[in-house]
């Protein structure tokens, strides 16, 4: 699997995912692989990727000349450090903020173990001391081939410490080091028994927290996973200021946005935390990674990490799908469980491995077939069984219309309607295509795509029967179609939301057209992308003239993101005679065009009513807001406030034969413009319309055109001008405060 170096991020200077003390002190040796975090050291020979040899842990392996943090009985053994109870101290391999690991020897069951003591600072009151101990015995109940066991958990002159299975391998972390990016086939394999930890902790009510290539331990020669130091998290976050986390325990690299801003956790936390780790092994870091703490935390709140099929080839789509659900910034899109994810890829696993050792690719018609047949055995028993024999074949779903067939597979399967969410994949859903479940649908169903290539297009006109309909998607999946008609049609049918799907649009083809009256319409977490930006002729997402929402149930466009090509965004029609376009509400989205020579993110036009368009991000284009209004009084109630908008030749575009509108622009910041345009007249003429916006003084800002209207800053004001940066038009030192924006609290 070759890299794309090219493709990499530029490195970082200064950061490190590994953990960080202010009074770091080096372990015994340098090569091996420990961390003041981890509970094990390597103790034999092995050999990197390129075949050279390491050496044991006990050849030539110094002892670090350091104090023991509690007092320790006479050695029985030379050059043993001491005793606690009946463990022979052998030597300190590591120290940290967190306390020291040592090496020992159990002489009443004649093993090596791994004894680590706790730091004073962390146990800084009998509370936390109590809290650890109740954890760490909870955290011992786990017994699972890829969790560390803890043999036992006490305490010596009020310091608590742990005795555990001592490991013979190394840290994951050092084999990224090394050998990153590493083979899919590995990554598959490590991952799995990751999840497969993490769903037996889960099991047991056990939140890791701390989920990190530094606490997964690769046993040598098999290199099976030992998840370390279950509950450790929340001792330290409980003891820490996130903003000071840098300077104590390393950096959150690993960590959920929900941990990163100290909310309460569920099992979806160790998720993502498992998505960093993923996506760790290819790019050789956790893709929120940065040069402080504060950095690193404010990429897990608002960066979105690069697919690792852009970093690395051949990655299948389902795996990258995958990762990208892991890292979802909301838990609720993330997969159900840790054992979904060691399902998924265990399947893949196996699925490699035999390509590889048979060398041609996998008879997946069958292995479908077989893996349908289990599933429908333990959800439906006989009866379903019987429907696969009865419906068995090769079937073929993209792009295919409406059959009798596909009637007839619905009438086999209306005993899966009863819990109201219809399942859909070629293989192994229990609709075959996306057109089958929509046949089958009643008010308020939800269809859900199971990850698969591509969806065919959709036609949701049917008011009485879709009523309440709800499309998500799972692992991004994609919808595309015909390029005689748009990928998605929605009629006047209430109340649908369409939901983590990728929407493929082609260069003359609309991603979706919004027509009629569809009040409580939702699009949420879709992406829209067209196949070739530069010759895109059309909108993405198209409301017609007459596509409405309602007063108390608008239409609603939020955290969606528009690779756009030509326009993200068509509101309102241009023809003579259509209706308005009402109650229309886009939020918190990324739109943006090709270049910044074509396209526009958001067009108005015709007439429009009750328009809310408010703390987006418009990135790129010839255009930002076009705004073109044939009639006086073709916009009401129009706001398009708290905006941030950056690389485009004109920030705002106005086409109007009479300025008469209710239009209001209101505390937007241009962050990268040269200037705005009327197709007629002076642009000051607009001046009514806009008020506390901002705009940044660049050297290719036209001053003499925009001063007039805007408050004029300095680039002094923000960290970044660099869309891509997570610190993005924020406001830096001597702009807190000041800006607007949508990434500025103006209530």
């Amino acid at each position: 699997m070759a890299g794309k170096d090219d493709q990499h991020e530029p490195p970082v200077q200064g950061g490190d995912d590994s953990p960080r003390e202010p009074e770091a002190l080096e372990p015994a040796r340098a090569d091996s692989g420990f961390t003041d975090d981890l509970l094990t050291v390597p103790s034999a020979a092995t050999t990197n990727r390129e075949g050279e040899r390491t050496r044991r842990f006990d050849e030539a392996q110094p002892v670090l000349e350091l104090p023991f943090p509690v007092p320790l009985d006479p050695p029985r053994q030379e050059g043993s450090l001491g005793r606690m109870g009946c463990y022979e101290i052998l030597n300190v391999v590591g120290r940290g903020g967190m306390g020291i690991v040592a090496r020992a020897f159990d002489e009443q069951l004649h093993r090596n173990v791994a004894i680590k003591v706790m730091s004073h600072q962390l146990l800084s009151s009998e509370r936390a001391q109590r809290r650890f101990l109740r954890e760490a015995r909870a955290a011992a109940s786990i017994n699972h081939p890829n969790v560390v066991t803890i043999h036992a958990v006490s305490e010596k002159d009020d310091t608590p410490y742990l005795v555990m299975e001592y490991v013979d391998g190394q840290p994951l972390q050092a084999r990224i080091q090394k050998d990153a990016p590493l083979p899919y086939e590995d990554v598959l394999r490590i991952g799995a028994q990751i999840a497969s930890g993490l769903a037996a902790a889960h099991r047991h009510g056990i939140i890791h927290r701390d989920i990190k290539p530094g606490n997964v331990m690769l046993e040598d020669r098999i290199e099976r996973v030992k998840l370390t130091d279950f509950g450790l998290a929340r001792l330290v976050q409980e003891n820490s200021d996130l903003t000071s986390l840098g300077d104590l325990v390393g950096t959150p690299a690993y960590m959920s946005p929900e941990q990163v801003d100290g909310k309460d956790l569920t099992p979806a936390s160790d998720l993502f935390s498992l998505g960093c780790v993923l996506y760790a092994m290819f790019a050789g870091k956790s893709p929120f990674h940065a040069s402080t703490s504060f950095a690193t935390a404010t990429r897990v709140r608002d960066f979105q990490p690069k697919p690792i099929a852009s970093l690395v080839d051949d990655i299948p789509a389902e795996f990258d799908q995958l990762v990208s659900r892991l890292l979802s910034k909301n838990p609720k899109v993330r997969p159900r469980s840790a054992e979904e994810v060691a399902a998924l890829l265990l399947e893949w696993s196996a699925q490699t491995h035999q390509a590889r050792l048979s060398g041609n690719s996998l008879d997946r018609a069958a292995k479908a077939a077989a893996k349908t047949k289990r599933h429908l055995l333990r959800r439906h028993g006989v009866t379903a069984a019987l429907a696969i024999l009865i419906s068995g074949g090769v079937w073929s779903f993209f792009r295919s219309p409406p059959s009798n067939a596909t009637r007839v597979e619905t009438e086999q399967r209306k005993d899966w309607l009863a819990d109201g969410v219809l399942q859909v994949h070629p293989e192994s859903g229990e609709f075959r295509s996306l057109s089958a479940a929509l046949a089958a649908a009643q008010p308020d169903s939800t269809i859900e795509l199971l990850p698969a290539r591509y969806y065919e297009t959709i036609e949701i006109t049917d008011a009485d029967r879709l009523a309440g309909l709800t499309i998500v998607g799972q692992d991004g999946v994609r919808v595309a179609g015909p390029l005689d008609a748009p990928v998605i049609h929605i009629a006047g049918v209430p109340n649908c939301e369409l939901r983590d799907l990728v929407i493929e649009a082609s260069e003359t083809q609309n991603g979706v057209i919004v027509a009629g009256n569809c009040p409580g319409l939702h699009f949420s977490r879709v992406r829209f992308e067209t196949q070739q930006p530069e010759k895109m002729k059309v909108g993405m997402l198209f409301f017609e003239g007459g596509g409405t929402g309602a007063s108390e149930d608008p239409i609603e466009v939020s955290n969606c993101w528009f690779d756009a090509g030509a326009v993200g965004l068509v509101i309102g029609s241009l023809n003579p005679g259509d209706a308005p376009v009402e109650h229309v509400h886009v939020h918190h989205n990324r739109i943006q065009a090709a270049s910044e020579t074509y396209g526009i993110p958001i067009v108005v036009q015709g007439r429009v009513h009750d328009l809310r368009i408010e703390r987006n991000l418009l990135l790129q284009g010839r255009n930002g807001l076009s705004i073109s209004l044939p009639t006086a009084e073709s916009a009401t109630k129009c706001v398009f406030r708290h905006n941030t908008l950056s690389g485009f030749q004109n920030a705002f575009n106005c086409n109007l034969s009479d300025i008469d509108q209710d239009i209001r622009i209101e505390e937007n910041l241009v962050a990268e413009a040269r200037t705005l345009h009327a197709n007629s007249g002076d642009p000051a003429q607009y001046s009514p319309w806009f008020s506390g916006n901002q705009w940044i003084v660049t050297p290719e800002v036209e001053r003499s055109i925009v001063e007039s209207m805007f408050a004029m800053i300095s680039p002094e004001n923000v960290e970044s001008l660099d869309p891509d940066s997570p610190a993005f038009s924020k406001p830096s030192a001597q702009g807190r405060g000041k800006l607007v924006g949508m990434h500025v609290d103006t209530q």
